[in-house]
């Protein structure tokens, strides 16, 4: 009978179980995957000067609980820098002012009294004093950043989002090594406490009741159980929306269940793509040298990014929401195609570029069982969805997770690492009651 049981070992479960171990409540984390960090996941490449990020590699804004795991852990992040060129009226330009200009006009749109819409009718519906050019980028970053479908998000969050710190001034970083030094650093925490991760132990079942759970699943072939007072459900939102995924006895309560179908799993595709040399750098008489992102929307893999300020041959394709689930299915070799005839239109390179490449890397995240999605976002009518899944149940069910996270920062390892931190809160809260 364990005091908790942790179900994931992603950003969130290894958080929630480190802050636990630290305070010697005993903790077992059940991981189905064979390695944590969830949809982290981090290749050291022999002769590359930057790991290869599968899944989450950059670092948004303040990101005060990522900062802590790395202080705590004498991790080094390095800022990225974030200078942005856009292909607009055939050829590439400087796209920095475009996105300040969209930063100001949205800082100025309200929603249409209290109810809320979908942001694709926000821009139908407020969007006519803007340019072509601002509502184009604005879709951009909504399928792109938010990996989020127009028609769905909800535009209050959108503006939530963009009417907080200016787009284009917030910081945006790495962690040095990218993150699998962090996950290490929180599974030692967890090991140094007593608590253990087991791996390839997939969980499919929950029966609780105030107090106690015992929580069924298969590790291998092999069916196990384990007993608990409590469980800390730390796995990706598609996994709580897949029918059957985990089923739990009771279902979860009403609320619970309304939250979950008022989030999204976003799709995205990502891949890493290592040339023989940082080409681009070298064209039109170096203008390119310093890009940080390429972005294009009529590709269908719109955006890449290089690796500065590292100096490596490294570009990462990415595409999200509704051009990403365009391309589900396809195959790694199928993107890679796609991604250099797009990169090719976008830098106006007309000789070809496939003999440039080295290596590539993918990770359907979409459809991986245990991710079932990149990250969340909130659809219309959502807004306190978020809030209304992080809360506990009967002092025995607790919530961790990005798609948990309640103040600005879901979607990100940080929102993931800090849900962790709040619901360890909660759970110890509990056993002092």
């Amino acid at each position: 009978m364990h005091d908790v049981v942790v179900i994931g070992a992603g950003a969130a479960g290894l958080s929630v179980a480190a802050e636990l171990a630290r305070a010697k409540v005993q903790v077992l984390v059940l991981e189905a995957r064979d390695r944590t960090g969830g949809r982290c996941r981090t290749l050291d490449v022999p002769g590359l000067s930057v790991p290869v990020e599968f899944g989450a590699e950059f670092i948004h804004g303040p990101a005060e609980a990522t900062m802590q795991v790395a202080r705590a852990a004498n991790l080094s992040t390095i800022d990225a820098p974030q200078s942005r060129w856009l292909r607009r009226n055939g050829r590439l330009q400087q796209g920095n002012e475009l996105f300040e200009e969209l930063s100001h006009a949205f800082g100025r749109i309200r929603l249409p009294g209290k109810r809320d819409i979908s942001f694709a009718t926000l821009l139908a519906n407020r969007g006519k004093r803007l340019s072509p050019a601002v509502k184009s980028m604005a879709r951009m970053i909504v399928e792109g950043l938010d990996a989020a479908d127009p028609q769905r998000i909800s535009a209050g969050e959108v503006l939530a989002e963009w009417q907080g710190d200016s787009m284009s001034g917030d910081r945006q970083a790495r962690p040095f090594g990218g993150y699998a030094p962090a996950m290490r650093a929180m599974q030692a925490e967890l090991a140094n406490g007593g608590g253990e991760v087991r791996f390839s132990s997939a969980v499919d079942s929950i029966e609780w009741r105030g107090g106690r759970a015992a929580i069924g699943g298969k590790r291998g072939d092999e069916p196990f159980e384990v007993s608990a007072h409590r469980v800390v459900i730390a796995v990706p939102l598609g996994v709580l929306q897949a029918h059957a995924a985990i089923r739990f006895d009771p279902p979860l309560p009403e609320k619970h269940r309304e939250a979950i179908s008022l989030l999204a799993s976003g799709p995205v595709v990502k891949v890493v793509m290592r040339f023989r040399t940082a080409f681009w750098e070298g064209i039109a008489n170096e203008r390119f040298r310093d890009a940080a992102f390429f972005h294009s929307a009529q590709g269908r893999i719109p955006t890449f990014w290089t690796a500065l300020p590292v100096r490596a041959p490294v570009l990462v394709a990415w595409a999200g929401g509704p051009k990403a689930a365009a391309l589900a299915g396809l195959s790694r070799d199928a993107l890679v195609a796609i991604a250099l005839a797009d990169l090719r239109s976008l830098l106006g390179i007309r000789r070809p570029i496939e003999a440039e490449l080295e290596s590539s890397w993918f990770h359907d995240w979409q459809a991986d069982p245990f991710a079932r999605g990149a990250y969340t976002y909130v659809t219309v009518g959502g807004a306190r969805a978020r809030r209304q899944l992080a809360r506990p149940v009967d002092d025995t069910l607790f919530f961790a997770g990005e798609a948990t996270d309640d103040e600005g920062e879901a979607a990100t390892v940080s929102g993931a690492i800090a849900s962790g931190l709040r619901a360890a809160r909660e759970v110890q809260a509990s056993i002092r009651r």
